[in-house]
């Protein structure tokens, strides 16, 4: 038995597929990207305008930066490239959602990190998704014939860690 693990081109965004923390608005003349909130960029002159107008309204507004180079990568933290990179848009956490989700009405220092390491996640699971690295797992017979298969997964690490978890089972069930 064996495993394999393939391309998943059908792979769905993990922003209509997962149940995510933040909402994303981000703005590009060349690229279709998430505006979960709905807002126009042109309605603002600037980013800090633009993040003047949310932090009243959200628990937590953090910048979202691209780089555009051979892929196309986003993260919490500045590319440092002005010539291909720079600010997206924002990911926002509501009042409402941090209250349901964490119990909290504000943010300590411990649920800060806590935030971020899940914007980061939801943010690399986008990023991922965006440049095709989105796999499936087949479980494999010794003939080659498929027992079962996962799809699904945003990044080879994701992909590997569930062919494990899958082959661990299998020879569970085997063995029993």
């Amino acid at each position: 038995m064996k495993f394999e693990i393939v391309h998943d081109v059908f792979a769905d965004s993990p922003r209509e597929t997962q149940e995510n923390v933040f909402e994303f608005t981000f703005h590009h003349t060349k690229y279709n990207l998430p505006n979960e909130l709905g807002i126009r960029a042109e309605a603002f002159d600037s980013w800090e305008d633009m993040a003047s107008y949310l932090k009243p309204r959200y628990a937590l507004v953090v910048p979202v930066h691209m780089y555009d180079h051979s892929g196309t990568y986003l993260s919490v933290k500045s590319f440092g490239c002005s010539w291909d990179s720079g600010r997206v848009g924002f990911a926002v956490l509501s009042k409402e959602r941090m209250l349901k989700e964490f119990g909290r009405k504000y943010i300590t220092n411990k649920l800060n990190e806590r935030l971020m390491k899940i914007l980061e996640q939801e943010v690399a699971d986008y990023t991922m998704w965006l440049n095709g690295e989105c796999y499936g797992v087949q479980i494999l017979d010794d003939d080659g014939e498929m027992l079962d298969c996962q799809y699904g997964f945003y990044g080879m690490e994701a992909a590997r860690e569930s062919a494990v978890a899958y082959m661990s089972h299998y020879g569970e069930v085997m063995t029993e």
